[in-house]
C-alpha cells in the first residue's frame, strides 16, 4: 500500500511538472496523457492570448491535399530509475486552398517550445524532422525544409492586386432579389521568403434582372483571400452571416449558404431557340435593307454537380425591303431568355435600336417597341351565320375593310395577319373598344375565321386609316335633336351617327368624285335606319339619302313617297341618248331597324346588295360616262329625311358580289 502511495504521488507531481514546461497558456484544454509508453498529449487551440503563427512550405515537404501536420513539444522526466516521456503536439489537415497557397498556415499556436514536425501522409509513410521552435507570443514562424526556423517580417497592403477567377453566387440561398448585394470580406496572405504580405479583401456582387432569373449571381476578379463573412444587403438593411471559405489562384467558386466550393466553368453559345417575337422599327431611322437587327442576351447561368454551366446568347437578322416597309419585323427560332435591348446596325456604322430590356419565352410571343414590352394577344373574327361559305369561294378579297371590337381598353393596337402582313387601326372617337382596318388581303385560317396577332403600343399608329375611297363613321359629330322614336338604339358599329329630322339640311362631300376608271364605275355602302311615316318632301315623291347629279347626270339613293322603301335612281342621258329616272334595285328597308344598302354600278350595268344578300343585277342605257358627278350629297333639301344614317363607304366600282357580302358581313359581326 505504502508503494502504490508513492507511485499516485510521484504521478501528480510529474503533471504537474509537464503543464508547467509545455504550456504558457493556462486555458489550453483537453490534454489526452498516457504513461510510460511514448505519452501523448493533444493541445487545443484558442484565441486568447499567448499565441504565435507558424508557416510550413508545402514544396519544401511534398506535402499533398489530406495529409495531416502535427507540431510537437516533448518532456521527459525521470523518477528514481524510471523516464517518463510525454509528447504535446497541434494537428491540421491540408486542404487543398493550402495547396494552392503554397504554404500551410498553423494559426492560434500557444507560445511554448517545439521540438519536431511530423507528416502523416495520405499515402507514404510517417515522416519526422527535429525543430527548435521557441514560439512567442504575437510572432509568427517559418520552417523550411532543414527544421530550420526563420522569424517571419508581417506587412499589411491596402487592395489586393492577386485575383481568382469567377465567384457565382446561389441567389435561393440567399433569398436575394433584383438590387439586392452580397459583399464578402476576409484576407489574402502571400509568402515571399521571410515576408508574409497581407491583404485585406472586400467583393460586392449585385444582382441584376438576368442573373436573379438565372439563379445565380457572378462576379470575376475576385480578390484571393480568406474569407469569414458574408453581408447581404437588402433595401438598406444588412444581414450578416458568419461562413469560413477561401477563394485562391486561378480557382472558380460557387458560394450558397454552406460556404464556397471550387467549380468548373463551361461556356456553350446559343443562336437558335423556340421563342418568336415582333419587334417595332420605330427608332430604326435611317436603316436600309442589308442592315441588320442585333440583340444579345446577358449570360444565364446553370448549376450541374460541380460546374456551372454559362449560356452566352446570340441573334442577327438582316433587315429585307419588306422589313423598312413594314416597320415592324417578325422573327422566329429566337433563343428564349432574358434581353437588355435591340440594335440596328450597318456596316457603316450603328444605328438606332432601343434599351428596352425584355424576355423571350417558348410559350408566347411578345411585342418589342421603344420603352416597353407585351405579350401578344390574339383577336379572332369569325363569319355571321349565313356567310361561313366566303371562307372556302375561289376568290380572293383585297383591300377589305373591318370593324373589330376589343374586349378592353388598347393603347395603340395594331394587328399582324396570318401572311405577316401589319395592320393599322383606326380608333373610333366615340367607342374606346371599336377600330377600324383594312386588309390587303384576306386571310382564312383553316376553320374559317380569320385571324390576327394582337400588337398593343404599336408606335405607328394613325389617327385615321385610308379605308376606302371615301368612308365617314360620323364620329366626331354631336347628336341631332331627333325624332322620339329614333331616340332609342342610335347605334350600328359604335360611336355615333347621322341623326336627321324634318329640319335638317343634306351634308356634301366637297372635293370628292365618287366614280373611278374614267367615271364608268363605282360601290357604295350605307346603313339607314328609318320608316315610313312623314318622309316624303311636300310636293315631292322622293327624299334623297344619298346622291350625285350633274347635268342630268346622276344616281340618287331615295325614298319614294312616304312608302318604307328605297331605290336607286340613275340618270344617265347625254345628247339625247341614255336613261333618266330610271330606278333599280327598291327594297323595302325602312322598318324602324337599321339595314345596310350597297350598290355598283359599272358601265351600263347596276348591282344592289341588301343586307349582304345579292338583292338585284339591271342593265341600263347609258348615254356617257359618271365623269361630272361630284361633290356627293348625304340627305336632301328642307325637310329631309328623319332617321340615322351611319357607316358610309366609296368603292372603286370593282368589287365582286363575294366581296360585298364579305363587307357586309364583316361589319354585322362586330354590332353591339
Amino acid at each position: 500500500m505504502k508503494n502504490l502511495k508513492f507511485v499516485l504521488t510521484a504521478f501528480l507531481l510529474f503533471m504537474a511538472m509537464l503543464f508547467a514546461a509545455c504550456s504558457s497558456d493556462s486555458s489550453v484544454a483537453g490534454i489526452l496523457i498516457e504513461t510510460n509508453t511514448g505519452n501523448k498529449v493533444l493541445i487545443e487551440t484558442n484565441t486568447g492570448h499567448g499565441m504565435a503563427r507558424v508557416m510550413i512550405s508545402v514544396d519544401d515537404f511534398g506535402i499533398s491535399e489530406g495529409d495531416t501536420l502535427q507540431l510537437s513539444c516533448t518532456e521527459r522526466d525521470t523518477i528514481g530509475d524510471t523516464v517518463f516521456t510525454s509528447t504535446a503536439y497541434l494537428e491540421k489537415v491540408v486542404s487543398e486552398a493550402n495547396i494552392a497557397a503554397g504554404s500551410v498556415s498553423m494559426d492560434s499556436v500557444p507560445a511554448q517550445d517545439y521540438d519536431s514536425l511530423t507528416i502523416l501522409p495520405v499515402k507514404g509513410d510517417v515522416r519526422s524532422i527535429a525543430i527548435d521552435l521557441n514560439a512567442e507570443e504575437g510572432e509568427t514562424y517559418r520552417i523550411d525544409g532543414e527544421g530550420k526556423i526563420a522569424n517571419i517580417v508581417v506587412e499589411h497592403l491596402s487592395g489586393n492586386s492577386y485575383f481568382s477567377g469567377f465567384l457565382f453566387v446561389s441567389v435561393d440561398d440567399f433569398g436575394l432579389k433584383t438590387g439586392d448585394s452580397v459583399q464578402i470580406s476576409g484576407r489574402k496572405e502571400t509568402l515571399y521568403g521571410d515576408t508574409l504580405v497581407v491583404n485585406d479583401c472586400e467583393f460586392t456582387v449585385v444582382a441584376d434582372s438576368p442573373s436573379v432569373a438565372s439563379g445565380m449571381l457572378a462576379g470575376f476578379f475576385v480578390p484571393q483571400g480568406l474569407y469569414n463573412k458574408v453581408t447581404i444587403i437588402s433595401g438598406g438593411k444588412k444581414r450578416n452571416l458568419a461562413l469560413n471559405f477561401e477563394l485562391y489562384d486561378d480557382g472558380d467558386f460557387y458560394l450558397d449558404s454552406t460556404g464556397a466550393k471550387s467549380v468548373g466553368v463551361s461556356f456553350e453559345a446559343v443562336h437558335e431557340g423556340a421563342a418568336s417575337a415582333y419587334f417595332s422599327m420605330e427608332d430604326s431611322e435611317g436603316a436600309k435593307a442589308g442592315d441588320t437587327l442585333q440583340f444579345s442576351a446577358p449570360v444565364s447561368r446553370k448549376l450541374k454537380g460541380d460546374s456551372v454551366l454559362v449560356f452566352t446568347k446570340f441573334f442577327e437578322h438582316e433587315l429585307t425591303e419588306e422589313d423598312i416597309a413594314a416597320k415592324t419585323v417578325f422573327l422566329e427560332g429566337l433563343p428564349e431568355g432574358y434581353y437588355k435591348g435591340f440594335a440596328f446596325k450597318s456596316k457603316e456604322s450603328s444605328g438606332g435600336g432601343s434599351r428596352t430590356e425584355f424576355t423571350l419565352s417558348k410559350y408566347k410571343k411578345v411585342f418589342v417597341y421603344s420603352g416597353g414590352f407585351e405579350e401578344v394577344g390574339d383577336v379572332t373574327v369569325s363569319l355571321p351565320e349565313g356567310f361561313e361559305d366566303l371562307s372556302s369561294v375561289d376568290e380572293s378579297f383585297k383591300d377589305m375593310p373591318f370593324p373589330v371590337r376589343f374586349e378592353k381598353s388598347m393603347n395603340l393596337p395594331c394587328l399582324v395577319d396570318a401572311d405577316g402582313n401589319e395592320i393599322l387601326l383606326e380608333k373610333s372617337s366615340s367607342d374606346s373598344l371599336l377600330y377600324w382596318g383594312r386588309m390587303n388581303q384576306v386571310v382564312f385560317s383553316k376553320d374559317g375565321s380569320i385571324k390576327f396577332d394582337l400588337l398593343n403600343n404599336c408606335n405607328r399608329f394613325k389617327d385615321t386609316v385610308t379605308l376606302a375611297r371615301y368612308a365617314n363613321h360620323f364620329d366626331d359629330l354631336d347628336e341631332s335633336i331627333v325624332a322620339e322614336r329614333f331616340s332609342g338604339n342610335k347605334y350600328v358599329l359604335g360611336g355615333n351617327a347621322l341623326w336627321l329630322d324634318s329640319t335638317d339640311s343634306w351634308k356634301m362631300i366637297e372635293g370628292f368624285e365618287p366614280f373611278a376608271n374614267n367615271g364608268t364605275q363605282m360601290s357604295a355602302s350605307i346603313w339607314i335606319k328609318a320608316d315610313s311615316a312623314s318622309q316624303a318632301t311636300p310636293g315631292k315623291s322622293y327624299t334623297r339619302i344619298l346622291s350625285a347629279k350633274k347635268d342630268s347626270v346622276a344616281f340618287i339613293l331615295q325614298q319614294r313617297g312616304n312608302q318604307a322603301a328605297v331605290n336607286l335612281r340613275i340618270d344617265a342621258r347625254h345628247d339625247g341618248v341614255g336613261v333618266y329616272n330610271s330606278g333599280y334595285g327598291t327594297a323595302r328597308i325602312l322598318d324602324g331597324t337599321w339595314h345596310n344598302y350597297t350598290f355598283t354600278i359599272r358601265g351600263d350595268s347596276v348591282f344592289t346588295y341588301v343586307d349582304g344578300v345579292s338583292h338585284s343585277k339591271d342593265q341600263f342605257e347609258n348615254g356617257g360616262d359618271f365623269s361630272t358627278c361630284t361633290n356627293p350629297a348625304i340627305g336632301g333639301d328642307k325637310p329631309n329625311l328623319v332617321g340615322g344614317l351611319d357607316e358610309i363607304f366609296f368603292f372603286d366600282g370593282s368589287q365582286s358580289e363575294n366581296w360585298m357580302r364579305l363587307f357586309y358581313a364583316l361589319q354585322k359581326q362586330a354590332m353591339k
